[in-house]
């Protein structure tokens, strides 16, 4: 690990890993609280919640198991919609099943997003539910095997007017094969799901733009001991771009091979559970990520991308300890969390936090909520220091069943600023959201950090856990070279499903300024609209429009996308897209434009 051998959070983290060893061999020998419920027992009374916070699969909405999940792009943006996808529903982390709910297994119509008879545990639980991050494509069809493999084939054929992407055009044409797999587990001890595919794209006369690239997702949640032992894994393969400035690109296999750079992400967390008495839950965790980045065509033909950044390997262990589970009049949880993150780079770093959570409720519906400690983030190659007290205020507002609001406003990351969520429940078909989320971290902790607390939406999209909103990276934003960067993000998605059309738009007003003064302060603007239809039961259409802009080189990128694919029979799909992209800056080689057609087939098995 980096750091000094003999720094607190060296300590820290061996007195922790030892504590968890106690913890182990206590839950091991000692019954718990209360297990995981039955697959076929009822739900805990809403008033009175499990002692020991259950693990739920999720309900069937639509869909079956001859229908798996899209493949994971890096579309900044919502992946999908009913219209084009049907899949299975991922609750919120506020939300698990009600005395009058099904079972799990039992489907149940579909109204809206969520289930009609779900009922929606108080946002405050200190202690969420354990849930995979990606629910398997059987999850409530007890008639489905366990283990379910999705091979698929794609073969397309497409055309650009600017295979390069620069200012110099002409036409070309290329070939793309993409061969894919679903792996999709839903045991009593395994849930998840892994999506992994190939990218061949040959040109015609741009044989320099020939690339061979790897893309994959993964997310699983294994039961080891049940109600006290866990081992949350999660895994990510994808492309990004190192100028930025992509704006909302559906297919960034089609950028420039030179201008994008392979991230290799991966995250394992044992995590141990553990409850004493009624009012006490305890939850330990260790994590170990690693985050690579290299070309990213694996045929070696393709230019080295013009990145400096570093591999990182984090090891993290946190430990919460939650009094009154938040259902009562008044609830703390106490967390002490210590991260070492190894690195050549200025990315090297000891950070600990320890800080109190405590929540006093006013009524059912209005919540007053302070967050009081002590961080020191010690950044040695950088020669950077954050250290002082951690004090935040602020309420929470739980509208209505599907609505909450969150505000808060302090000092942490050694800055003073706002943060806070919101979800409104406007009609039983549509939703806002919205969040302003802040930190301190270098490049690549950032992305380890984004997937490690995101999840697979019913539609494909990576979106964060706690918001419900997509971004793993901006795309705007260049990932070209290590820096400590302090993030404002700010998010907003309205999502509304009538009849056969649905309706996304995403916005997004993100800000990263350097600490270090290594690269340059950058602010990113974007918004994008996008309409889903199913036109009749074999064809479905989709179309977008985003508009997306970045500080540097005062860059505008304008792009536009039209789909349209038939189900030729139960295991072919035909496709067609077009493409065009608009790009204006001030930088050299910034002017340009591009339209792609694109037509295939894609088979299923």
């Amino acid at each position: 690990m980096g750091g000094d051998e003999y720094s607190p959070v060296h300590w820290l983290l061996t007195g922790l890993i030892t504590a968890g060893a106690k913890v182990l061999l206590s839950a091991a020998t000692l019954s718990a609280v209360a297990q995981e419920l039955p697959a076929n027992s009822s739900p805990p009374l809403a008033n009175q919640p499990p002692s020991q916070p259950v693990l739920e699969t999720g309900t069937l909405l639509f869909g079956s198991t001859a229908t798996p999940a899209p493949f994971l792009n890096t579309f900044f943006g919502y992946a999908g919609a009913p219209a084009t996808y049907n899949g299975t529903v991922f609750l919120l982390p506020e939300r698990q099943l009600s005395p009058t709910s099904p079972a799990p297994g039992v489907p149940v119509p579909v109204e809206g997003v969520f289930p009609p008879t779900a009922y929606p545990v108080p946002s405050n639980v200190l202690l969420p539910p354990l849930v995979s991050g990606a629910t398997p494509i059987q999850a409530g069809d007890p008639r489905a095997p366990e283990i379910i493999l999705k091979p698929g084939l794609s073969v397309s054929q497409l055309y650009t007017d600017n295979p390069r992407l620069t200012s110099n055009t002409f036409s070309d044409t290329a070939g793309h094969l993409s061969p894919s797999l679903v792996v999709s587990a839903d045991t009593p001890h395994l849930q998840g799901e892994l999506i992994y595919g190939l990218d061949y794209y040959k040109y015609a006369r741009a044989s320099d733009q020939n690339s061979l690239t790897q893309n994959a997702v993964a997310y699983g949640l294994a039961t080891i001991v049940p109600g006290s032992l866990y081992l949350d894994g999660r895994a990510l393969i994808s492309q990004l771009s190192t100028a930025g400035g992509a704006g909302f690109t559906v297919a960034p296999g089609t950028l420039p091979a030179a201008g994008q750079t392979q991230v290799m992400i991966t995250s394992l967390t044992p995590i141990v559970r553990q409850s004493f008495g009624d009012l006490v839950d305890t939850e330990l965790r260790y994590s170990y990520g690693m985050a690579n980045f290299g070309s990213p065509s694996l045929a070696g033909s393709t230019p080295a991308p013009s990145t400096s950044l570093s591999s990182v390997q984090v090891n993290h262990v946190g430990l919460a300890v939650a009094i009154g589970r938040g259902y009562g009049i008044a609830a703390s949880r106490l967390t002490l969390d210590a991260t070492d993150v190894g690195s050549n780079s200025v990315a090297q770093s000891d950070q600990f936090r320890g800080f109190d959570d405590f929540e006093y409720h006013l009524s059912n519906r209005f919540a007053l909520l302070t967050r009081l400690g002590y961080e020191d983030l010690q950044y040695r190659v950088a020669g950077l220091r954050l250290s002082g007290p951690i004090v935040k205020f602020g309420a929470r507002v739980d509208l209505a069943p599907d609505s909450v609001a969150t505000l808060l406003y302090g000092r942490q990351d050694g800055t003073w600023s706002f943060e806070g969520r919101f979800r409104q429940q406007v009609t039983a078909s549509t939703s806002i959201l919205g969040a302003y989320l802040r930190s301190v971290s270098s490049t690549q902790q950032q992305l380890l950090n984004d997937l490690n607390t995101s999840r697979l939406d019913e539609f494909g999209t990576i979106v964060n856990n706690d918001t419900a909103l997509p971004g793993l990276a901006d795309p705007e934003f260049s990932i070209a070279q290590t820096d400590i960067y302090r993030y404002q993000l700010a998010r907003i998605g309205i999502t509304s499903d009538v009849g056969r059309n649905s309706f996304r738009v995403f916005g997004v007003l993100d800000h990263q300024g350097s600490l270090l003064n290594l690269t340059s302060n950058d602010t990113s603007r974007g918004i994008l609209l996008e309409w889903f239809r199913s036109i009749t039961p074999r064809l479905t259409g989709a179309a977008s429009l985003g508009y997306a802009t970045h500080v540097v080189g005062d860059e505008k990128t304008a792009t536009a996308d039209l789909d349209l694919t038939y189900q030729i029979n139960d295991a072919i799909t035909f496709f067609t897209r077009y493409e065009y992209l608009n790009r204006k800056g001030t930088l050299t080689g910034s002017n340009l434009q591009r339209n792609l057609i694109e037509l295939g087939l894609r088979g299923e098995y």
